[in-house]
């Protein structure tokens, strides 16, 4: 696998580029459809560039943003009629292409309320795509990945957050390390988490699920030299989305960051895997803990009972590209 990084200046030249080929198309496209939010990125990018190097065609310009819905994947224009797309030269862009499929049901839809011209940019294309766009930027490998529009290099390392804790003080990082659960760690005392239903579970339970489960669930525990801190399950529950199934840290090793270092270990698979959302069902004590790591309330979703205990489902959208970190 190979992580590229483009600078700003890369992506404005990629995208000065692209404006400069888009001028050959007739009829240029004037009605402008940025997919989904990392669209919405490169409009942001592109505005200025036009303004600056075609302001013929930046009186032109009508944006129409374009929405993916969660749960179905249907494609949502946002108009007020179809008039606005109807008869009219649509250029659709999105920064990243994986698999195309997306691209491809923004490009019915805009054929269904009957646009007479469709152009597709992407800035990356994976080569396996099976939708090929009219233009596109870099093609990268299906396993490669590509970070641009930063103003940092992201943290997917692990530790447990910020440099600095809420005081100012320089925050001490936990000297620990994730492995997958086997079988040298069934015989290795529990984490006691204090709650009910992850407690009465067994790494023998859990090591068996791994082995014989229909849904590919994976347990990995968190571990110091001495001793398991702390562990998470999850799995792919479709191939947007990561499932956090358990996450418990030990009570006697609370408040020491290791919470932290899983979430952020969920984020980063997640985000390596292409995955747009991690979900996860949270016990009601504990949804301000994760609202801090930007998780919502599961929209349409209602409450869980399990014996004593509540859980609300929660999601959380993961930062795909490009991020925006500042």
């Amino acid at each position: 696998m190979v992580t590229y990084f483009l600078s700003k200046e890369d992506v404005r030249a990629y995208l000065s580029d692209f404006l400069s080929r888009l001028e050959r198309i007739d009829p240029i496209p004037t009605t402008w459809c940025p997919v989904t939010s990392s669209g919405k990125y490169l409009l942001k990018e592109l505005i200025p560039l036009v303004a600056k190097h075609h302001p013929e065609l930046a009186k032109k310009i009508t944006v129409v943003p374009v929405g993916i819905d969660s749960k179905t994947n249907a494609v949502k224009f946002e108009i007020d009629s179809p008039e606005q797309i109807a008869n009219k030269s649509v250029l659709l862009f999105d920064s990243a292409m994986h698999t195309g499929r997306t691209m491809a049901r923004c490009v019915n839809e805009a054929i269904k309320l009957g646009a007479s011209n469709i152009t597709t940019y992407s800035l990356v294309m994976k080569i396996g795509s099976y939708f090929i766009p009219t233009f596109w930027g870099v093609i990268i490998d299906d396993v490669d990945r590509i970070y641009f529009l930063l103003s940092k290099i992201p943290n997917g390392r692990l530790d447990s957050g910020p440099e600095l804790n809420k005081d100012g003080t320089k925050r001490k990082i936990p000297s620990v390390f994730i492995r997958r659960l086997c079988e040298e760690h069934i015989k290795v005392p529990q984490v006691k988490s204090g709650v009910n239903s992850l407690d009465r579970v067994t790494w023998g339970d859990r090591h068996f699920d791994m082995q014989a489960g229909d849904h590919k669930e994976c347990t990995y525990v968190l571990q110091t030299v001495s001793e398991i801190v702390g562990y998470m399950s999850l799995h792919f529950s479709d191939q947007t989305c990561l499932f956090v199934t358990e996450i418990a840290v030990d009570v006697s090793q609370a408040k020491k960051g290791y919470g932290a270092i899983l979430m952020r270990f969920a984020d980063t698979l997640a985000r390596q895997s292409n995955c747009s959302w991690v979900r996860l069902n949270a016990i009601e004590n504990k949804i301000p803990y994760y609202r801090g790591f930007g998780y919502e309330i599961t929209p349409g979703r209602e409450k869980i009972s399990l014996d004593d205990e509540v859980y609300w489902p929660m999601q959380h959208k993961i930062a795909c590209l490009p991020f925006k970190l500042d």
